[in-house]
């Protein structure tokens, strides 16, 4: 329908270890979706050093820099054609090695692991408030006799 097949390889289902050594072998990562909450796929791109373009679309742009990709506006195809050509014209500005190690460092296992132990004391935190205002409102066990 498109006729893009010259240019643009659709791949279909692909394994992690598959879309790893895809990634790795690519020079750019779109991802123009009118609606994302988050964009896992973008991180993935991002780890393996891909440039990005991504949309404003309530996710990725928090994260996407002008040192690893290029934000547009959902359903803009002029300004996703603008952005692919920008990272086509300027690749050598872009620096896979530091656009994975940034999005390691920030998203990758370590980070996580970080979150999680800091939600999880947080957590903590506020069961041990709840359990002490809960033992403060309770009548004393040795004034029941009186």
């Amino acid at each position: 329908y498109l006729e893009l097949e010259h240019v643009v390889t659709f791949t279909g289902n692909l394994t992690k270890f598959a879309i790893a050594d895809l990634l790795d072998h690519t020079n750019a990562f779109a991802f123009p979706s009118r609606f994302e909450t988050f964009g896992v796929s973008v991180i993935e791109a991002l780890a393996r050093g891909c440039p990005v373009v991504v949309t404003s679309s309530g996710g990725p742009e928090t994260f996407v820099t002008s040192d690893d990709g290029i934000v547009i506006q959902p359903e803009n195809e002029h300004q996703l054609v603008d952005a692919l050509q920008s990272i086509y014209k300027n690749y050598e500005k872009y620096d896979s090695e530091k656009i994975s190690r940034i999005a390691n460092s920030r998203f990758g296992s370590a980070e996580f692991m970080k979150h999680m132990n800091e939600a999880y004391s947080e957590v903590l935190i506020i069961r041990d408030a709840l359990d002490f205002v809960s033992d403060q409102t309770k009548p004393d066990s040795k004034h029941k006799s009186d």
